[in-house]
């Protein structure tokens, strides 16, 4: 199965979302 753009998209912003909240973990 390719994957389609949308879902690479997806797949990026749920990355950045996890490294932003364990950043905010880090910093409390």
């Amino acid at each position: 199965e390719e994957l389609q753009v949308g879902d690479v998209v997806t797949f990026e912003v749920t990355q950045t979302e996890k490294g932003a909240a364990a950043i905010n973990v880090a910093k409390a």
